[in-house]
């Protein structure tokens, strides 16, 4: 259950059609620190609608920004990943009388939805050394140098080795 839920204006939505939700859940949140699957980086920030709705009673229309704590799949490295994405709920609008909206299992599914398979800190991320482990963004491996590539691959190394030069000259 989140620290708090957000409470809707009964009055206010039947005589508008449609209620102002601007809601904030700390990333330090009971119920963020129980999940293992994420981290949050950030406050989880939501900014839509309730609006009314003859067909299903009430919707949930809304906003949410948020950033996770991740790991690179290639490199290892921790990074921010900066999500936001849209919510589109329908909701009891008898159980929103009574005890005013609860969408946390709306928001853990968005965010799980929305996070990558495989996270990357940069599109551009080199990985890993395959021999040494070291992080070729931000060192030159020198084990690269040493390894014997297969004879029907020597082409391609060498023309690996033209287009570096080239590159380092631009």
């Amino acid at each position: 259950m989140f620290e708090k839920m957000f409470k809707i204006d009964i009055n206010l939505l039947k005589e508008q059609k449609w209620v102002e939700v601007d809601y904030t859940e700390s990333k330090s949140s009971v119920f963020f620190k129980s999940i293992k699957e994420f981290v949050l980086a950030d406050d989880v920030k939501i900014d839509g609608r309730v609006i009314l709705d003859d067909n299903v009673g009430a919707r949930f229309v809304s906003k949410l920004n948020t950033a996770l704590l991740s790991e690179c799949s290639r490199c290892l490295n921790k990074y921010n990943e900066f999500i936001e994405t849209r919510i589109d709920v329908e909701l009891d609008y008898r159980e929103l009388e009574k005890n005013g909206v609860d969408i946390q299992q709306e928001i853990l599914s968005t965010v799980l939805l929305v996070m990558p398979m495989k996270p990357l800190c940069k599109p551009s991320c080199r990985g890993l050394c395959i021999s040494c482990g070291c992080n070729l963004n931000t060192e030159r491996c020198k084990c690269s140098e040493k390894i014997k590539v297969d004879t029907r691959l020597e082409k391609l190394s060498e023309l690996l080795k033209k287009m570096e030069k080239q590159n380092g000259k631009s």
